[in-house]
């Protein structure tokens, strides 16, 4: 049952049990791996795993949300440190969700999850999403102030698909825009969605900001995005 499930989550939240993969992004113009996004997942008790949304969902309506963004932010830099010890110079994205964006002791708990791991703010990519940014955005322009003033990166996932995201570019200062997944997934046979991206990676390099593509399943939609500018790709193709 619904019940069940979320007394189990926040069980395996108490216990560490939850996982955390990375799922690469690959440099368009070197080919070299530079970053990668963070992905929480979960397998219940019985066995099946239980979808990401599902996990944010419960644990915001429980009051978990802080508990699960300390888990995953200090899961992550752990693991950059053990990247680091081994050579390997990559930074790792982490999503916000809204309830996280407006919480005011966010900031705090960054700088201090940097500082047990000793990794420069810079390797750290903080993913915010359209809906993040309108539940508060007098605090959430506030959050995003000090986290920027602590060096990290911030990215606007999933952009285009809400109501109005070019409102968020002249509001709010991003290093990163990522193109949702439903756009890339048609590059090569629905010519407005190439339209859309290629317009999405002029208006990123306009403002100054990394064009990456979510999705990228095939070589047919990496090679468009390279010959469109793309900077960075992540999907089931590259990895």
């Amino acid at each position: 049952t619904r019940a069940q499930v979320e007394q189990d989550l926040a069980r395996a939240l108490d216990d560490n049990a939850l996982m955390v993969h990375f799922q690469p992004q690959v440099d368009l113009r070197t080919d070299q791996c530079r970053s990668a996004e963070a992905l929480i997942r979960w397998r219940h008790p019985d066995g099946r795993m239980v979808d990401p949304e599902s996990i944010v969902e419960i644990c915001e309506k429980r009051d978990l949300i802080v508990q699960l963004t300390r888990f995953t932010l200090n899961t992550v830099l752990r693991q950059l440190a053990g990247w680091d010890a081994a050579g390997i110079d990559v930074a790792v994205a982490i999503n916000l969700s809204a309830t996280t964006l407006s919480d005011t002791a966010l900031p705090l708990m960054v700088s201090q999850a940097l500082d047990t791991w000793d990794i420069p703010p810079t390797r750290l990519t903080l993913e915010l999403t359209e809906s993040a940014l309108i539940r508060n955005q007098q605090v959430a322009r506030e959050t995003m102030r000090q986290l920027r003033g602590l060096g990290c990166w911030l990215s606007i996932d999933d952009f285009g698909t809400g109501y109005s995201p070019y409102t968020y570019l002249s509001q709010f200062s991003f290093d990163e825009l990522k193109i949702d997944q439903s756009f890339v997934r048609r590059i090569n046979s629905d010519a407005a969605d190439l339209r859309i991206v290629q317009s999405v990676i002029d208006l990123a390099h306009a403002f100054g900001m990394h064009a990456v593509a979510e999705g990228v399943e095939d070589e047919q939609s990496e090679r468009a995005l390279r010959a469109l500018g793309c900077d960075l790709a992540q999907g089931w193709f590259v990895s």
